[in-house]
């Protein structure tokens, strides 16, 4: 029986466990495999097409969404709960929209293997964004940097000094944090 550190990489590896990232990572990954689902739709449609364009702007709300969490959650002093609610609607709705345009697109999408990976894609895209989105609410899981740039106007020298708060795992779910 072959041991399970030995086995290929999988998406899972990459995408790794909720307490072991800071939240502007989880946000990243949402980000990046939603990139991965827009680039998608070119397997599908010319880059000219109006088809290509509505997957692409269906892509775009989701991760405009997902760019805005820090807004919602400072600015907008949006509770999570509402924030929750609203990019699942908007996944669903994009979701279920992909997945009509994909009907038109291929013969039989219940067996095509584009469309399957597309599947997969998008639950890995709920799974990430779910993460970016309770992460961005919780304190402890924000990273912070910050730089300071001194500058002599007379002589032009600069100096710079540069601040970063690690993210801190409460004791309690430092075992989450570990690989598998």
């Amino acid at each position: 029986m072959p041991k399970h550190s030995k086995r290929k990489l999988k998406l899972s590896d990459s995408v790794g466990r909720f307490e072991a990232l800071p939240s502007s990572h989880h946000v990243r990954n949402a980000l990046g495999l939603l990139g991965i689902v827009k680039d998608e739709g070119s397997n599908y449609w010319n880059s000219n097409s109006k088809q290509l364009d509505k997957w692409e702007d269906y892509c775009d709300v989701l991760m405009t969404f997902l760019d805005t969490l820090w807004e919602r959650r400072e600015v907008r002093k949006q509770p999570l709960e509402t924030a929750m609610r609203e990019y699942i609607q908007e996944f669903e709705h994009t979701r279920d929209r992909l997945h009509q345009m994909l009907y038109g697109a291929v013969d039989s999408p219940e067996s095509d293997e584009s469309v399957q990976r597309i599947d997969k894609l998008l639950l890995w895209v709920y799974l990430t964004s779910t993460y970016a989105l309770a992460s961005t609410w919780i304190d402890d899981k924000q990273e912070h940097v910050s730089v300071d740039i001194t500058i002599n106007l007379t002589t032009g020298e600069s100096n710079e000094e540069w601040n970063r708060t690690e993210m801190r795992v409460p004791r309690k779910y430092r075992k989450a944090t570990k690989r598998i």
